[in-house]
């Protein structure tokens, strides 16, 4: 990462300052390694762009948006407990009482956060707005590879 900025930063006139996006997308084993590390990521990335000891490079967002390598049929065919799970969360979406649930002990978070951080963060706002289904189908993959992974 500290290349590719150190390139960007070489390759443009010193009067445009520079505001960057990174996305890291694709299939890897590191993605059940990189689910819940969001935040540390962003950070590092941050270090790395002020490690160019300029001023004039800003990263506006980080995002992950892997997959794993191991697909769902893989997992299902473990006979675990992770397989279990990822039948849980399979059925999750669609299980009322569960996304009741889970909005009861979220929502009085996400109504506490200030409206800032709400829009700044895709998943705080989706709880607010009552998409718990999505949450979950979202963080599906992550937290099996992650899980696999650790076992």
């Amino acid at each position: 990462m500290g290349r590719a900025f150190e390139s960007l930063v070489a390759e443009t006139p010193d009067k445009i300052y520079l505001s960057v996006r990174v996305c890291i997308r694709g299939k890897t084993t590191a993605h059940g390694e990189l689910f819940g590390l969001e935040s540390q990521l962003r950070e590092e990335i941050l270090g790395q762009a002020a490690g160019q000891g300029i001023d004039r490079l800003w990263v506006e967002k980080v995002r992950i948006e892997t997959e794993p390598i191991t697909d769902a049929a893989h997992i299902v065919a473990r006979s675990d407990a992770i397989a279990d799970l990822q039948g849980f969360l399979d059925e999750a979406p669609e299980d009322a009482a569960l996304l009741e649930s889970l909005m009861e002990d979220l929502r009085p978070l996400v109504d506490k956060a200030p409206f800032e951080l709400i829009q700044s963060i895709p998943e705080l706002d989706a709880i607010r707005s009552g998409n718990l289904a999505g949450i979950v189908k979202s963080v599906t993959p992550g937290l099996l590879a992650y899980l696999a992974k650790s076992n």
